[in-house]
């Protein structure tokens, strides 16, 4: 009787994946769509296209499946890896999923991202309403593929957009980016009637561990995207170069992107306004009287994402410890610091850096700078870990697409009822995985949602298909019956308490004491509910 609401949820839940089974829902693939510098699967051999058929054993059937299954496994452990690679062939590798400096979930991670397709976003009207509000806060390139167009050739090389295979092959794409040397790449688009080109334009991505630079040498900072909220729209422009920040008297030239981020975050606690002198198409542009906003981490800034400036080789930090700070190299006075040639190569941009850095061996390293002072050459020492860190370093694709997917369907009620039982199993531990975690401190309590957050996540599932609105509803369903064991005064958990300890002193606890451990409860229920219910605004 005790456990009965428990054993109801999570009843509901597996009828509801059961039913949704036989109905058919498209999920993600386990098809890789992005690796990350520096990180276990780039270590481990993973490459953008592979399927990962297996985890640790475990069969895995969608990617959503893959975070809880790795946050299970124990920190520091290595585990085989079954993928299979765009030519059919496959290979069991061996990874070690670790913690990211970037990820504020606490989860271990493999340092991947799930496929998207080479078409753009479903033409919904409240995606296509969202572009429009969106013009102009970011590059170009991130809608060169519209809501209902295709990508129909890359560099050239065409794409039959009535293939299914070759519409998935986003691996493709990829690999022309990887490939480019920091060139754009030129895609073909096509929305059945007409067809133009777009270019492409890599960008560095942020590795899983550290910071973006070369041997030490950090690029300045670009601003890449503006949040429609932020008090610069209008005034700043993606793309815009930072030449240089002021805040009060004090200014800071070339500032790198960590650099900046400080910078603006200083301003913000002390409201101070902000001026930014920026290189725009060729020509110096001055922003006065910028003035921060407060983020959804709860931080102060611009409201703007900062990316690095890759297209010059203006140097805008130094990381301390490097082969560049070991070499005497400084960057942020009022000089700037432009790199000239690496080693016998002459570079005009961190793309030429990277090569010559890459191409090069263990050992001492000349590399020639200019400033105001004229042109010098200093000695880098670079060890193994120094080169394969660079060569880590590879390129993001910004454009927009609409996410890979591939219906998990099954005719047999056997398979459609286990699937079911597997689908309630995996949540309800990864709830008990995330609540273990939050009172451990790794997963901050922030993450949590409450009602407001639940009926806004409802909506959104609602609008994208009876699928996904019944699998959202078998997933809180699952969620209740956790919370509802959970040892809390005035739940079934706290009931089923109350009868352990009776049983073990022989008579119940007096009235008394139990009327105040439900008060406790009610007030711990009541505060979670506030506490969750303000994150749930502050986010949206």
């Amino acid at each position: 009787v005790v456990s009965a609401g428990v054993i109801m949820n999570v009843i509901l839940a597996a009828i509801g994946f059961f039913v949704l089974f036989l109905i058919g829902f498209d999920v993600p693939p386990p098809v890789v769509g992005s690796v990350f510098p520096n990180s276990p699967a780039q270590h481990a051999g993973v490459h953008v296209g592979d399927r990962i058929l297996e985890f640790d054993g475990k069969v895995q059937r969608d990617f959503t499946k893959i975070q809880l299954n790795v946050a299970l496994v124990h920190e520091g452990e290595a585990v085989p890896l079954l993928v299979q690679h765009p030519d059919g062939k496959t290979d069991t590798l061996s990874i070690t999923p670790t913690r990211s400096d970037a990820d504020t979930t606490g989860f271990l991670q493999l340092g991947i991202t799930g496929s998207p397709e080479l078409q753009g976003p479903e033409p919904r009207r409240e995606i296509i309403q969202d572009i429009k509000d969106e013009q102009g806060l970011n590059p170009p390139d991130v809608y060169a593929v519209q809501p209902g167009e295709k990508i129909v050739a890359i560099n050239g090389e065409k794409i039959d957009p009535s293939d299914k295979k070759q519409l998935q092959s986003f691996w493709r794409l990829d690999q022309a980016v990887q490939q480019s040397g920091g060139k754009p790449v030129t895609i073909t688009v096509s929305d059945g009637k007409t067809t133009h080109d777009a270019q492409i334009i890599p960008r560095f991505m942020p590795p899983f561990s550290g910071t973006i630079n070369f041997a030490g040498l950090m690029p300045r900072a670009i601003i890449n995207s503006i949040t429609p909220d932020s008090k610069a729209k209008g005034k700043l422009v993606p793309g815009d170069v930072v030449q240089s920040v002021t805040v009060g008297t004090d200014t800071t030239r070339n500032p790198s992107p960590d650099a900046l981020l400080q910078i603006l975050r200083s301003a913000g606690d002390s409201d101070a306004k902000v001026q930014l002198v920026v290189l725009r198409d060729g020509k110096m542009q001055t922003v006065n009287d910028l003035t921060t906003i407060k983020l959804p981490s709860g931080k102060r800034g611009l409201g703007v994402q900062l990316d690095c400036d890759a297209s010059h080789a203006v140097v805008g930090g130094v990381v301390r410890g490097s082969p560049a700070d070991q070499a005497g190299i400084s960057a942020g006075d009022s000089s700037e610091l432009v790199v000239t040639r690496v080693g016998d190569q002459p570079v005009s941009n961190f793309y030429d850096i990277k090569q010559a850095l890459s191409d090069a061996q263990p050992g001492k390293l000349p590399i020639t700078f200019k400033s105001d002072a004229g042109e010098k050459t200093v000695q880098l020492s670079l060890d193994e870990q120094e080169i394969q860190f660079v060569k880590s370093l590879n390129y993001r694709i910004d454009l927009v697409l609409h996410p890979l997917s591939e219906p998990r369907k099954t005719k047999n009620f056997v398979v459609a009822a286990k699937w079911g039982v597997e689908e309630t199993r995996d949540l309800i531990v990864q709830f008990y995985i995330t609540l273990q975690r939050m009172f451990s401190g790794s997963v901050p309590a922030k993450n949590m949602m409450g009602p407001y957050g639940i009926v806004r996540a409802g909506a959104d599932f609602a609008s994208r298909g009876m699928d996904y609105l019944i699998w959202f509803l078998a997933m809180i369903s699952a969620n209740l019956a956790v919370v509802n064991f959970l040892p809390i005064p005035i739940v079934d958990g706290g009931l089923f308490m109350f009868l352990i300890i009776e049983k073990f002193q022989g008579k119940p606890l007096s009235p008394k004491i139990q009327s105040i451990a439900q008060l406790v409860g009610i007030a711990l229920i009541a505060s979670v509910f506030i506490f969750v219910t303000y994150q749930d605004i502050m986010r949206h």
